[in-house]
């Protein structure tokens, strides 16, 4: 198969093997492919101007930038969208109808929906068409070759932090979650979820024990008792519990990582109060959080590794939905509590994990987030180096180019 794509500047040629649904294209791939063709017609009649800096631009306020925030939404019919393309009274007042577009905006681009057009806000409206071309393009790509699994399944996409629960391709649970940072970024990988567990304690990986706690440790020598950490001298079955207060955390450095740090389960606990395990090499797993409030936040990649489910309860009672030996009211008595019980699923639900910057909805509406992981940066550049590897050969055929894993 051989697909010819125009990325803006880059043009690129890509040949691999046929996939099974490669006759039909899939929604997702067809909507995105239509959105680019929007956006290289935007780049024909000259793209949009970029936003000038400036200070945060509040609702009802006058600023000489209005106008041109008015043609920049207009260019990407953000404007339109929300029914109010009428010429304004004032075309330098931020006034109502433009207020309306910039929240619409806001919300396809995974911004706090506040009408107030300060840095991010800029910053998005400034990305150039042919970026955004070529965004629509690296993920129309890799949703094409996305596996589309049937039954029962969840997908989670990194840089779009949501958490979608389908059946076939109908969603059933739609929740944000938090993802790993930059530092420590959330692996791209397959699995399945197999067992979860109520009331879960929390083992502390040895990386986040050395890097995380020791300072907190250091900081205030009562951290661990007030947590409810228990610290054990050794890895091994049996290890025996030792006092924090008899250790000097000051002296202790890396041989931290030789002492097993358990947190029992309670409010504090990182865990929440489900944990959905999944087997992969990362030791990467779903689960509840005690710090929900970064839910609301706009850019959540937050976490060491680990995906922070926003409504961990309501996923639970869903995939525990047919298993009579779970009807709700037990599920309420146990979450209540504070007993550790491990739950195994009677069918294993899979698990993908994606990185998708840009799609586009049922309604049509294009969304873009951040390359938060730096994956789209790497492919452009790898497939721009094969389109120039191929110039040089002279050949009809560039290589296969597979997209990278972050």
């Amino acid at each position: 198969m051989v697909r010819h794509f125009a990325c803006g500047l880059l043009a690129l040629v890509i040949v691999g093997p046929a996939s099974a649904d490669t006759e039909e294209l899939t929604a997702g791939v067809q909507r995105l492919g239509t959105a680019g063709d929007r956006y290289l017609e935007v780049q024909m009649r000259g793209g949009w101007q970029a936003v000038p800096p400036g200070p945060s631009l509040h609702p009802g306020e006058r600023n000489p930038a209005v106008p041109m925030i008015r043609a920049r939404l207009t260019a990407t019919g953000d404007l339109l969208a929300t029914g109010t393309a009428l010429p304004p009274i004032d075309p330098e007042v931020y006034d109502d109808g433009l207020v309306a577009a910039v929240r619409a905006f806001q919300s396809r681009h995974g911004l706090v929906q506040d009408g107030v057009v300060g840095t991010g806000t800029r910053a998005a409206m400034n990305v150039p068409v042919a970026d955004r071309i070529a965004q629509l393009e690296l993920n129309r790509d890799r949703v094409e070759h996305e596996p589309h699994p049937a039954g029962r399944h969840i997908r989670v996409n990194i840089p779009g932090y949501r958490l979608e629960l389908l059946n076939d391709d109908t969603p059933v649970l739609d929740m944000p979650v938090v993802v790993g940072r930059r530092d420590r970024s959330t692996p791209l990988i397959e699995s399945a979820i197999t067992w979860m567990v109520f009331n879960p304690s929390w083992t502390v990986p040895t990386k986040l024990a050395y890097e995380d706690l020791l300072p907190k440790m250091r900081r205030d020598p009562t951290y661990f008792s007030r947590s409810g950490i228990q610290v054990y001298d050794s890895w091994h079955a049996g290890a025996g519990r030792v006092d924090p207060g008899w250790i000097d955390w000051t002296a202790v450095g890396p041989a931290v990582r030789h002492l097993k740090l358990r947190q029992a389960p309670g409010p504090g606990n990182p865990l929440g109060r489900v944990k959905f395990h999944m087997d992969n090499p990362h030791d990467i797993y779903l689960h509840d959080t005690n710090h929900r409030e970064l839910m609301a936040k706009d850019r959540r990649a937050l976490s060491s590794g680990c995906i922070r489910v926003g409504d961990a309860e309501g996923l639970a009672r869903e995939l525990l939905r047919d298993d009579p030996r779970w009807p709700p009211e037990r599920i309420t008595k146990v979450l209540n509590g504070r007993q550790t019980i491990q739950v195994t699923l009677a069918v294993p639900v899979p698990v993908r994990l994606v990185y998708q910057t840009a799609w586009v909805d049922a309604q049509e509406t294009v969304h873009f987030r951040e390359d938060i992981y730096g994956v789209d940066r790497r492919q452009a550049a790898e497939l721009s180096a094969a389109r120039r590897r191929a110039e040089v050969l002279g050949g009809d055929t560039a290589p296969v180019v597979s997209p990278p894993a972050p």
